[in-house]
């Protein structure tokens, strides 16, 4: 009986000390997420497919849509792109004073402009095998506003696809889409944002 009551008072001061302690460590404010305005992409490989549009715009917001990330809405963007006179038909990516001047005027903490210059897939032949490799080129520019860091990337990737020769093979589209998803991964990472 003594032993009983004995833990039981020490289970009870473990408690009341544990409920102090978590009372005491204010629990840190959980950091804002980063507003980012993304510039519409240019396409200048000529690769007009269905899976581009939908890899890039599935990429985008599966990134951007995270907890970490809040992306300005692309009418924002487009009407401040539309005022400041910038045109994109010569597939020329924005400088870094019109992406800074976007970021001032839609209140994001960064900037992202991408070029798509390069998608293509194209099929190789072994013995056994036959492989559908979609390779991407992309030309990015950002900007993180709260240390003013400009960054310029050229990320070039190839995604190869195996399948046996003499079944149907891999699509194209499977492999271009595989190929954007790589570039866009290795571009996120190295972000200034």
């Amino acid at each position: 009986m003594a032993f009983r009551r004995t833990v039981l008072i020490k289970l009870l001061l473990f408690l009341i000390m544990f409920a102090g302690f978590a009372i005491s460590h204010p629990q840190l404010a959980a950091a804002e997420p980063v507003r980012v305005a993304v510039v519409p992409y240019i396409n200048s490989s000529g690769e007009n497919r269905s899976v581009v549009d939908a890899t890039i715009a599935s990429k985008l917001e599966g990134y951007f849509q995270s907890g970490n990330y809040v992306m300005v809405p692309p009418g924002e963007v487009a009407d401040f792109l539309a005022k400041s006179g910038y045109d994109a038909t010569p597939m020329l990516l924005p400088e870094k004073d019109v992406l800074l001047a976007l970021a001032r005027a839609t209140g994001a903490d960064a900037v992202l402009a991408m070029d798509f210059a390069r998608i293509q897939a194209n099929r190789r032949y072994s013995w056994f095998y036959s492989y559908t490799i979609g390779s991407v080129s992309i030309y990015a520019k950002a900007l993180s506003v709260s240390d003013n860091n400009f960054i310029s990337l050229r990320i070039e990737k190839q995604e190869k696809l195996r399948a046996s020769r003499f079944g149907p093979g891999v699509k194209e589209r499977v492999a271009i889409g595989a190929g954007i998803e790589a570039a866009m991964d290795d571009m996120f990472a190295k972000l200034p944002f």
